[in-house]
């Protein structure tokens, strides 16, 4: 197979190309970060979030013609979508794209001989759809336009400024400013083990530990629903390794009785790879003469799905994708694309975090 034949032969059918874009949308949008986020199509840059406190003790007695009417206060937190431009620009040379095609059918199970177009389609789509998908997450859960002030990535991260600063800020940077807001700081629980002064010290957190700071999650909810429970490896390990532990002293065989994926009755999600590897690939701040930390290795919260939200323009989400194969002295595969993203929480009141 002609493989710059076969790349032409996608970016010059409009068919072929509407449909590699929106199966990369659809992997890409939905399919990567649904497990966690709701995502809210056709956002617009200005448009109003509003999220209002509930209220009681407006229903009374009422005596006489003249009812007491109790003043109703509009008193909530608004906020405005801020979408933000996310930008793919994939650069490849002809011998590591071929290279990479023939790897790619190998491990689908494709002889090599018998590649075809069909198969370099779902090729682009997978490379391109899978790194974007990583991505999105990553800026949704570690976003943060302040992340060069905060000083949080470590000296040996792979991942740079520029790759964290495309929107105002994600999941995280959103939970600590809710938490500096005295309104709002008392539905927040600090983790101890993630101020120690040494990885080493901030790693050794106990079982008990972990299912202390669920069950203080639990017992401090001010708020009806939190359908999931989000928290980093680090205490869903634990907390699993403490579950079988207690099987096991009860005489309950581990393998009689798995672990059960839940806290008080709410799915309890680990949030590894999206959570803990990047903690500790990019915000380590062990250098090479001294131990350094991780930036917050542990972290949990309770909330609704629907109260995290991935805003997108999916109208407009990849409708510039391109490919171009220069040729000449340029043999390089370029593969373009972009969409607008933004995160949110409508309804801070409605969190409980520890972190």
């Amino acid at each position: 197979m002609d493989l710059i034949q076969a790349f032409a032969d996608i970016n010059n059918s409009d068919r072929l190309l509407q449909d590699l874009r929106d199966a990369i949308v659809q992997k890409t949008l939905f399919q990567q970060a649904e497990e966690f986020f709701t995502f809210v199509p056709g956002i617009k840059g200005g448009q109003q979030v509003v999220a209002l406190r509930d209220y009681e003790y407006v229903t009374k007695q009422q005596d006489g013609c003249e009812p007491t009417f109790t003043a109703f206060e509009i008193n909530g937190v608004s906020q405005k979508w801020n979408p933000r431009s996310m930008d793919v620009r994939i650069k490849m040379c002809y011998k590591d794209f071929e290279g990479a095609f023939v790897q790619w059918g190998l491990a689908n199970g494709y002889d090599r001989r018998n590649l075809q177009e069909a198969d370099f389609f779902d090729f682009i789509k997978d490379m391109t759809s899978g790194a974007m998908a990583r991505d999105l997450v990553r800026v949704a859960v570690h976003g943060n336009k302040d992340i060069a002030v905060d000083d949080i990535l470590g000296e040996n991260a792979i991942g740079t400024v520029g790759d964290y600063n495309q929107i105002d800020k994600g999941l995280i940077k959103t939970l600590h400013e809710l938490k500096a807001n005295p309104e709002l700081s008392g539905q927040f629980i600090d983790i101890a083990k993630n101020e120690e002064a040494t990885k080493a010290l901030q790693l050794a957190i106990t079982g008990e530990e972990a299912l202390a700071i669920y069950d203080d999650l639990v017992e401090s909810l001010e708020f009806e629903g939190g359908d999931q429970f989000i928290t980093s490896h680090t205490l869903y390990k634990k907390y699993k390794d403490l579950f079988r532990a207690k099987q096991l002293e009860s005489g309950v065989s581990a393998i009689q009785q798995s672990f059960e994926p839940q806290f008080d009755s709410r799915p309890l999600k680990d949030m590894q790879w999206a959570y803990d590897k990047i903690i500790r690939r990019d915000f380590d701040k062990s250098g090479d003469a001294e131990p350094g930390a991780l930036y917050q290795p542990h972290f949990s919260m309770i909330a609704d799905k629907s109260n995290l939200q991935i805003g997108v323009d999916d109208t407009a989400a990849l409708t510039d994708l391109r490919m171009e194969y220069v040729g000449g002295k340029d043999e390089n595969f370029y593969i373009k694309a972009s969409y607008l993203m933004d995160f949110k929480i409508p309804n801070p009141y409605a969190v409980q975090a520890a972190f």
